[in-house]
């Protein structure tokens, strides 16, 4: 896997050199696991971590916060950010989803019911929303539902917004961690469905920004 905390520390970099003090930037994570266990997550309602997030565990953090807000005239012209779970973390998230009916007050017959019964967050996008593995799938690489709190007000919230957790990172840097809801609202996926950085989006959320696509290879 490429190293995608570089990638977060060069977009801090990009940013906070063109905006100066109209940006605001938090960014933490903890070292990887490198050769640490992981089998309390394996073992876990018999689930089994998808390799490439297994492998973003080892080699690029065990943990990680990260927000960004960039203002323009005083007002935030864009934003984004996210706390990916420790792998300690994504055994919570394997219920996390399923205590939302009564809050949310979702139909226990619909398709979003099932999503969330069936979903493995993985990522906070500190909103209460969250990118979680649909554990429906039978492969060892899970496509990756965005759920909001909100409930499905978007038909598109009742698909897969990315076909795994390694086209997810790709995409997603590109598309400078913007919120997942904001994307799907302005147009910033695939005819699949799924996130894309190459749409008319990603094109202006990187100009606005003056993000040269080239730090994230």
């Amino acid at each position: 896997m490429y190293s995608w905390i570089r990638n977060v520390k060069r977009f801090c970099e990009s940013i906070e050199k063109t905006f100066k003090s109209d940006c605001e930037i938090e960014f933490e994570f903890l070292d990887p696991l490198i050769h640490n266990p992981i089998s309390d997550l394996h073992d876990h309602e018999s689930c089994v971590l998808p390799p490439s997030l297994e492998a973003f565990y080892r080699t690029e953090c065990k943990t990680a916060s990260f927000w960004y807000s960039v203002f323009g005239s005083k007002m935030p012209i864009c934003a984004g950010g996210f706390i990916f779970y420790s792998h300690k973390g994504m055994i919570g998230g394997l219920n996390r989803t399923r205590t939302w009916d009564p809050l949310i007050d979702v139909d226990p017959f619909s398709e979003f019911a099932t999503i969330l019964k069936n979903a493995m967050s993985f990522c906070d996008l500190r909103n209460g929303d969250v990118l979680a593995f649909d554990m429906r799938a039978k492969t060892l690489e899970p496509p990756i539902f965005y759920i909001t709190h909100k409930g499905p007000d978007l038909p598109q919230l009742l698909r897969p917004i990315s076909p795994s957790f390694a086209d997810f990172l790709f995409n997603w840097e590109r598309l400078c961690y913007a919120s997942p809801y904001e994307v799907i609202e302005n147009g910033g996926l695939n005819n699949d469905g799924f996130l894309d950085y190459t749409s008319e989006f990603g094109v202006r959320v990187r100009e606005s920004l003056g993000i040269n696509i080239a730090i994230f290879d």
